[in-house]
Order: C-alpha cells, then sequence, then structure tokens
C-alpha cells in the first residue's frame, strides 16, 4: 500500500517589501481613476429639484400658546407671512394653513389642526410642511420625534422644514439636530412650569387670587377685586334658596334647564353635578380656598384633586359673600347627611338571618327611622310583611 504525504505550507507573509502598501493602493487607484471607464448613475432627483415637473404641495403650521394681544399679532404674522411664501413660490402648490392658537406646545392631544394636518399627510394630500422653529410643532421631546419619523416613514416622505433653525426632517442629520433643539424647548417648558407654580403658592399665600371666567355671580373690577354680578349672583341664590326648600340638585338642575337659564360658561345644559358644585363651592359664603387640585404631569395637563401632595391656602371673609355663611353651611350639613345616608342604604341593605339562634329576624340599619322601616318591610293597605 503506497503511502502519501501530504506537507503543510504556510502562506507567506504579507511584508513591506513583499508588496504595497495600503497608502500606495489608494494613491495608484486616484491617479489611474481618470483614464478608467466608470460612469455615474445620477441619483434619482430631489422632489424639491427646480427641474423637478410635479409641484410640491406644500403647507405651513403655526401655533401660539397664549391669547394675550402680542401673542395674537405674532399668530396673525406667522399666518401671512407662510400665506405669501408658498403662494409666490412657483414650484409650490398651496395647500393651506394649519393653525392652533392659545394651545400648549407640551402635548398635541388638544391642537386639533395639528393632528388634522397629520391625517391629511397619511392621505397624500401634503408633500412638505413649513414650521417657524421646533418648539411652535412641539416643545415635547417624544411628540416631536414621533411625530417626524412617522412623516417621514411614510410613502412618498413628508419633510417638516423648521425655518429658524434651518433644519429639513429628510436630511440624514435632522434628527440629532431636532432632539438637541426639543430637548431644549422641552427643558424651557419645565422651567416655566416651576416657575408658574412658584409664583401661584405665593400668590395664593397672600390671598392674591382673582374670580375666574367660569365662576358664576363674580366678576374683577378696576382695581382687579371681586365684585358682585347681580344677574349671576341672583341665580346662585335661588339655587340655595331650592336646596334649603327641600329640593334635590338633580330636581334644581331640571328647573334651570326648563327656565332657560345658563350656566356661567354659557351652556343652558345643568346638570346635578353642576348644581352640586355650587352648592359645595365656598367661595359663594365669601372664603376661599386655592388649590384644591394640582397638575402632576407637564405634558397630560391633566389636573387631579389635591389630596395632601400640595400645600392649600385658606383665606377666611376673603370677598364679599352672596349666601350668608349660615346658609351655606347648613347646605354642606345637608349635603353630608343625604351622602351619608345614601351610602348607607347602598352598604346595609336588609337581609334575613338564616340560621343560628336568631334565624328568621332582619339585620336593619339602626339609622333608619320608623318610617323607613315601615316602608320597607310592610304593605301600607294590609300592613302585612312584604313579599
Amino acid at each position: 500500500m503506497k503511502t502519501i504525504t501530504i506537507k503543510a505550507t504556510k502562506a507567506p507573509k504579507e511584508t513591506a517589501a513583499a508588496g504595497k502598501s495600503a497608502q500606495e493602493v489608494i494613491r495608484d487607484a486616484y491617479e489611474k481613476a481618470a483614464g478608467s471607464k466608470m460612469t455615474v448613475i445620477p441619483a434619482r432627483r430631489n422632489a424639491d429639484d427646480p427641474e423637478n415637473a410635479r409641484k410640491l404641495r406644500v403647507c405651513a403650521y403655526c401655533r401660539v400658546s397664549t391669547g394675550s394681544e402680542e401673542q395674537a399679532s405674532s399668530y396673525e404674522m406667522q399666518y401671512q407671512y407662510y400665506r405669501e411664501l408658498i403662494q409666490t413660490n412657483p414650484r409650490w402648490e398651496f395647500v393651506g394653513i394649519y393653525a392652533d392658537q392659545g394651545l400648549s406646545g407640551t402635548s398635541v392631544k388638544k391642537r386639533d389642526q395639528f393632528l388634522r394636518m397629520i391625517e391629511d399627510c397619511k392621505q397624500g394630500k401634503i408633500d412638505k410642511i413649513l414650521v417657524k422653529m421646533v418648539s411652535r410643532f412641539s416643545r415635547n421631546v417624544e411628540d416631536c420625534l414621533h411625530y417626524t419619523r412617522l412623516l417621514k416613514g411614510l410613502s412618498p416622505p413628508v419633510s417638516v422644514f423648521f425655518e429658524t433653525q434651518h433644519i429639513d426632517s429628510l436630511t440624514e442629520t435632522s434628527e440629532t439636530q431636532i432632539i438637541t433643539t426639543s430637548m431644549v424647548a422641552q427643558g424651557e417648558s419645565e422651567g416655566k412650569s416651576i416657575s408658574m407654580k412658584w409664583s401661584n403658592r405665593n400668590r395664593f399665600q397672600k390671598g392674591l387670587i382673582y374670580p375666574v371666567w367660569s365662576l358664576l355671580g363674580y366678576v374683577r373690577d378696576e382695581d382687579r377685586k371681586w365684585a358682585i354680578e347681580p344677574h349671576g349672583a341672583e341665580i346662585v341664590q335661588n339655587i340655595f334658596a331650592l336646596y334649603l326648600e327641600g329640593y334635590s340638585s338633580p330636581r334644581i338642575a331640571d328647573i334651570l334647564n326648563q327656565s332657560g337659564i345658563e350656566t356661567a360658561t354659557g351652556t343652558a345644559k345643568w346638570s346635578s353635578g353642576s348644581v352640586c358644585g355650587i352648592l359645595r363651592n365656598e367661595k359663594f359664603c365669601g372664603d376661599a380656598l386655592c388649590q384644591k387640585t394640582v397638575t402632576v404631569d407637564l405634558f397630560e395637563h391633566k389636573a387631579i384633586k389635591n389630596d395632601g401632595r400640595a400645600d392649600k391656602f385658606f383665606h377666611e371673609s376673603h370677598h364679599a359673600p352672596i349666601i350668608s355663611r349660615e346658609d351655606w353651611l347648613l347646605v354642606q350639613e345637608m349635603l353630608n347627611s343625604r351622602y351619608y345616608r345614601k351610602r348607607s342604604s347602598r352598604l346595609k341593605k336588609p337581609r334575613i338571618i338564616m340560621r343560628g339562634g336568631m334565624m328568621g329576624f332582619f339585620v336593619i340599619d339602626p339609622t333608619w327611622s320608623e318610617d323607613d322601616v315601615d316602608y320597607l318591610f310592610f304593605r301600607p293597605s294590609d300592613n302585612t310583611i312584604a313579599d
């Protein structure tokens, strides 16, 4: 049998002397490039290219956060500026202006025009959105990234151009720029929120509070003090008088609705809850309890009942009362008493003991009166136990 021996061989080591260095290879490639047969295949033209026949469908988004005169002027300036800018560009087709006025930029939930614009983008009606700056689009980093990415992922993608920062959301570096800029805007909002809370807390401590537009019966006078508004005050007095006469809050709401009397917000729809809100409001007897609610999330803007997580400030005899303190306290006692009885009747329904030495006896609420017991257990006609 013949034996075959295979010898292992080593690959030659690559040394500087054996071949060219990487630097020399690169240098040679550049020197030979001029004479090579290489053809450049041009990239597809951008939709914004002037040679492109199709016009871009362009809109603008404008937003101001308050209804002040200064902000209203800013809003109008943005509106007119972008309308003229888009309509005078021969490469653009004017889609419209989407504008939210007097709304915060920390959340998009209540910005109807913004959300309508996004839906129109999804339906392929818009190619490009013009915005003054990132903070006008959103002061929330998460929202800003979510919507620019969503628009970028559409087919065809929708560009958002932030004019002041000169950022186009379709460029490769846009996301880093948007994150940085929106983080600054979010930080400004958080700083303003902290500053506002500090200011409110100090105003509340000193009793510097003013009637708001949704408080029936009060207005702010020329000296920024509380003044009684006769028409609204009369409605409040009638509500208290009816309740003290024994009318329930649902019945009072029905009377107000049938009479066509408007609420403080200008609607003619009263409910049991809105009536109880007036009956329980300490401001109508001249007192003021401040910071009943707190906002725990800057971006959700959701106010919750202050259950002790923040200080409250109570000012007795803060302003002129519409209801006497005696009547107000009596109404509170009636409300609490009715609430207690209502809860007790639900929690302690009569039941029969089925076994043991007390079998056959009824368990009832000891706070019930004899009339309540008679009504529940006996028929009025023959005084027999009801089935």
